[in-house]
């Protein structure tokens, strides 16, 4: 299904379905959306995370537990938002986040077909069949949600290609920027089991600002690390604004058959911040939707994030991002940041215990 859509030119594709069964598990389907992505990095799959009244924990559907896809629950449509009462939670039961992100899903006009004699739910805007049924009736579901997020992602793509001037971005770069842009319902707590990473915004995405200030963005849309290799960037950052800092990387598949909590990342990469003063911020450590200082790397995600509060007191002035790679094969990663602030530097540079290993390894083969 999806390698017609890829071969047909499509790079973003919706898929509001999932498996009744199974929920929150990674499945054989899950490992194949994998696969597929990675051998097709610029095609981005977005799915259902499924619909549960009962609100039950990781009762996301499968296939949305794959992890590069994009995994989308329902919130309600009024100003102020909040996530519907219908829309499945997760986390995935290897304890990733998920859904990733939610969108708009409640009383959504919808097309109806000719054929739906027995349509489940009311009539909406104009026209009508040549039977004289209504073309359109409203309905709700994490369905209706995936349908909002595929148009929201597919106008990300449109900006990134047409204004950012990246031709082919990458599937990780459209998570990543979409990741990056939500905003958070109701009270600050992202990540959480419920929203994820919050609501899929294209306006705060593609035009970022605080009180009136356009703020910057930084893509990096494909960049490769091997294990023990970091990539280190310099920005010149006024905090105040607050910092949006999000990593995604399209790793290679997990295992089906292992334990379902068990951990699936295969490529461990880590997010890293670190302030003039060298308070340093690492990728998912987060207390009420903030980043917080230390704490213990991610090892489960292949996203991760750093947000810095906007009112932040901290220090103006040179700020480090860096990008690690802690274990597994050569990896591609995307990044993104936006605050106010100015890039200055970006360079790669071998793990000094790293240098130390492949040092003794020359030695060895000398004797």
């Amino acid at each position: 299904m999806l390698n017609h859509a890829e071969q047909e030119g499509s790079r973003v594709a919706v898929n509001a379905w999932g498996l009744n069964g199974n929920f929150g598990a990674y499945t054989a389907d899950s490992r194949s959306l994998d696969v597929f992505v990675h051998d097709n990095p610029e095609f981005l799959p977005i799915f259902s995370a499924g619909d549960d009244p009962n609100q039950n924990s990781s009762k996301v559907m499968a296939p949305s537990t794959a992890k590069n896809v994009l995994s989308i629950g329902a919130s309600t449509t009024n100003v102020s938002g909040s996530v519907a009462n219908f829309s499945s939670l997760g986390p995935s039961l290897d304890g990733r986040v998920k859904p990733d992100l939610v969108a708009p899903g409640v009383a959504i006009c919808s097309g109806r077909a000719e054929e739906a004699k027995i349509p489940s739910g009311w009539s909406c805007g104009t026209g009508s069949h040549s039977s004289g049924d209504a073309l359109y009736m409203s309905l709700s579901g994490s369905s209706q949600a995936t349908a909002v997020a595929g148009g929201s992602v597919s106008l990300i793509r449109e900006y990134l290609r047409e204004h950012v001037g990246v031709s082919s971005p990458t599937a990780s770069l459209l998570k990543a920027t979409a990741i990056n842009g939500a905003l958070d319902l109701g009270v600050a707590n992202i990540p959480n089991s419920q929203e994820g990473w919050g609501q899929i915004s294209v306006s705060n995405t593609v035009i970022p600002s605080y009180n009136g200030n356009d703020l910057e963005t930084f893509h990096e849309n494909s960049r490769t690390l091997s294990a023990g290799f970091s990539t280190l960037y310099q920005f010149d950052i006024d905090p105040s604004s607050g910092i949006d800092i999000t990593l995604v990387w399209t790793d290679v598949a997990g295992s089906a058959n292992s334990a379902q909590n068990e951990s699936r990342l295969v490529n461990d990469l880590d997010l890293l911040l670190t302030s003039p003063d060298g308070t340093i911020f690492k990728g998912n450590v987060m207390l009420n939707g903030y980043s917080v200082a230390n704490g213990v790397h991610d090892s489960i995600n292949n996203v991760e994030r750093i947000k810095i509060a906007p009112g932040s007191t901290m220090t103006s002035g040179k700020w480090q991002v860096q990008v690690s790679h802690a274990g597994g094969l050569d990896q591609s990663y995307s990044l993104v940041l936006t605050g106010d602030a100015t890039w200055m530097l970006k360079q790669t540079w071998l793990h000094l215990m790293a240098l130390f290993s492949l040092l003794q390894l020359h030695l060895w083969l000398m004797i």
